[in-house]
């Protein structure tokens, strides 16, 4: 759309139809119990990939601190894919990660402030460390570097 050539277009099934092969061989077949596996896994790459590249030009901006934190955030997103399809996350436990995020999803219409005797963040900082720990289990388990 951006330059009016529409033979960009073309290659778009192309992209699709290689990213489901390659996709197939790490994540799982969709069933009634792990539907969203499938959507979670792709947009977990899709984002960690363009967090990666917003902190690259931020670094090239010479927003330093800014790119780390971006490079720091996708690292996470990646470590999320992985914990999911390693089955390393109980996705039935995602409703006990972030409850607070997870009533305003689910019932749009509700006020979501029944935790009133909850620790502000405290929900937000479990989550973070669980995301922590997936990032530590990646460098040993998915490490590049050992042949």
């Amino acid at each position: 759309a951006k330059t009016q050539k529409t033979g960009f277009y073309d290659l778009i099934n192309t992209v699709r139809d290689m990213r489901k092969e390659l996709m197939a061989r790490i994540v799982k077949k969709s069933t009634a119990e792990n539907g969203e596996v499938w959507c979670i896994s792709k947009h977990l790459l899709a984002a960690s990939m363009r967090v990666m590249e917003v902190g690259t030009k931020a670094l090239s901006a010479g927003n330093t601190a800014d790119a780390y934190d971006l490079f720091n955030k996708s690292y996470e997103l990646y470590s999320l894919f992985w914990g999911i399809n390693m089955d390393l996350i109980d996705l039935t436990g995602v409703k006990k990660i972030a409850p607070d995020v997870y009533e305003k999803c689910a019932m749009p219409n509700t006020v979501a402030a029944k935790n009133t005797d909850a620790q502000p963040g405290a929900s937000v900082a479990e989550s973070r460390s669980a995301v922590r720990r997936l990032g530590d289990w990646v460098k040993n388990a998915v490490n590049c570097c050992i042949e």
